[in-house]
C-alpha cells in the first residue's frame, strides 16, 4: 500500500512540472527588456554591459519589436513573429523570433522567465543576448 502511495505521489510530482513555452512564454516576452550581457563567437567571449550604456528592446502586443541604443535613440524598429520550431539547442522544439526586416536570422528564445531573457543565434558561431525586464 505504501508503495502505491508513494508512486501516485511522485506521478503527481512529475505531471504538474512543465516547460514555459508557447503562448504563456509569448506573454511574459512582450515587455521592455536591457541587454546585460552579450557571450559566443568563434572566440567564445562574454562581453558584460553596463546598466547605464545597455540598449533596450521592446516587444509589443501588436507585434512590433523597438530597438533602442545605449543611448536611448531609436535604433530600429520592425515586426515580429513567433514560430514553434528546431533549433541547434534541443531536440524539443522552441520558440523562435522571426524579425519582418531580417528574416534570414531568426532569434531563439533559449530561455525566459520572469525578469531574464536569453535570445540566441541559430547557428553554431552564433551569440547569445542576455536581457533583464524593466520595470
Amino acid at each position: 500500500m505504501k508503495k502505491a502511495v508513494l508512486f501516485l505521489l511522485l506521478a503527481l510530482i512529475f505531471s504538474s512540472c512543465y516547460d514555459v513555452t508557447g503562448p504563456d512564454q509569448e506573454k511574459s516576452l512582450y515587455g521592455s527588456w536591457r541587454l546585460q550581457k552579450i557571450s559566443g563567437g568563434l572566440q567564445g567571449t562574454t562581453t558584460e554591459i553596463s546598466p547605464d550604456k545597455a540598449p533596450k528592446v521592446l516587444f509589443t502586443y501588436g507585434g512590433t519589436v523597438i530597438f533602442y541604443s545605449s543611448d536611448n535613440k531609436l535604433a530600429r524598429s520592425t515586426t515580429f513573429t513567433l514560430t514553434e520550431g528546431k533549433t541547434i539547442y534541443s531536440t524539443d522544439e522552441k520558440s523562435i523570433i522571426h524579425f519582418a526586416d531580417n528574416l534570414d536570422n531568426p532569434m531563439v528564445i533559449f530561455s525566459i522567465s520572469e525578469d531574464t531573457l536569453v535570445l540566441a543565434d541559430n547557428d553554431y558561431d552564433g551569440f547569445s543576448y542576455i536581457y533583464l525586464k524593466e520595470r
